[in-house]
C-alpha cells in the first residue's frame, strides 16, 4: 500500500449535536481561560500599584513625624539654652502661655483707669464703647472690677 485517501469522512448524524457541544466547551474554555487571565493581570496591576501609593505615602508620613520631631529638639534646645542664660525668659514665657490658654475664646475687657466711665470690650479687631452706669464703678481706683463688668 502506496497511499490511503479517505474522502467524505463525516461522523454519523447521530453524534453531531453531541460534537458540536463539545467544541462548543472548548471554545468557552478559552475565553473563560482568556477572561481570568486578563482579571488576574488588572489585579495584580492595581495591587502593585496600590502597594507602592502606600510605600510612597509611609515614607512621606515618616520624613514628615522625622522633620517635626527633628524641630521640636530644636525648639526645645533653644529654650534650654535660653533658660540656662536668664530664668526671667522661662518664666515669662510660661505666664504668657498661661494667659493665652486662659482667655482663649473668652471676650477681653479693657478697663482704662484715665476714662473712668468707658468699657472698651475688643471683639474681632473692632473696638466698642460702652458707658457705665455710675453706680457700678468700683469705690476703690485699686481694686478690680465687678466679676458682671469682665464678662
Amino acid at each position: 500500500i502506496t497511499s490511503i485517501r479517505l474522502a467524505g469522512m463525516q461522523p454519523p448524524r447521530e453524534v453531531l449535536p453531541a460534537l458540536r457541544e463539545a467544541a462548543g466547551a472548548r471554545e468557552e474554555k478559552r475565553a473563560q481561560i482568556s477572561q481570568a487571565e486578563a482579571y488576574r493581570f488588572e489585579t495584580e496591576s492595581f495591587a502593585e500599584s496600590e502597594a507602592a501609593k502606600r510605600r510612597l505615602e509611609a515614607e512621606g508620613f515618616g520624613a514628615e513625624q522625622t522633620e517635626r520631631a527633628a524641630g521640636a529638639a530644636d525648639r526645645f534646645l533653644a529654650m534650654a539654652e535660653a533658660h540656662k542664660l536668664d530664668r526671667q525668659v522661662d518664666r515669662t514665657r510660661l505666664y504668657l502661655e498661661t494667659v493665652e490658654e486662659i482667655l482663649a475664646g473668652r471676650r477681653k475687657v479693657i478697663v482704662d483707669r484715665t476714662a473712668p466711665d468707658v468699657r472698651r470690650q475688643i471683639r474681632l479687631g473692632e473696638l466698642w464703647s460702652m458707658p457705665l452706669q455710675p453706680a457700678t464703678r468700683p469705690a476703690d481706683a485699686n481694686s478690680s472690677p465687678p466679676e458682671d463688668r469682665i464678662r
